[in-house]
């Protein structure tokens, strides 16, 4: 079964732009760990700021998608957030 997914953006971005395709791993309280599935690397997202794990910096995005990507976009990040994009814009 696919996994439950969330897309973020920069609060820079044009409207129904994602930029990380991400898979949530836990959660405590307000905090949320996840793996961006576009850039194999994990983080922390909390109140609307991400970490990558291991940096110092928070930088602000909004999460613009939440679901599950169906196969077989699922198995290609480049289609998949093409997929999302799509959803977002209709």
């Amino acid at each position: 079964m696919p996994s439950e997914t969330f897309a973020l953006a920069a609060r820079t971005d044009p409207p129904g732009k994602v930029r990380i395709w991400c898979e949530q791993t836990s959660k405590r309280g307000g905090i949320v760990k996840f793996f961006a599935l576009n850039g194999g690397w994990g983080g922390t997202f909390k109140d609307n700021l991400i970490q990558v794990d291991g940096a110092s910096d928070w930088a602000n995005v909004a999460v613009v998608w939440r679901g599950v990507v169906p196969p077989p976009h699922s198995r290609d990040y480049n289609a998949a957030i093409a997929w999302i994009e799509e959803q977002i814009g209709n």
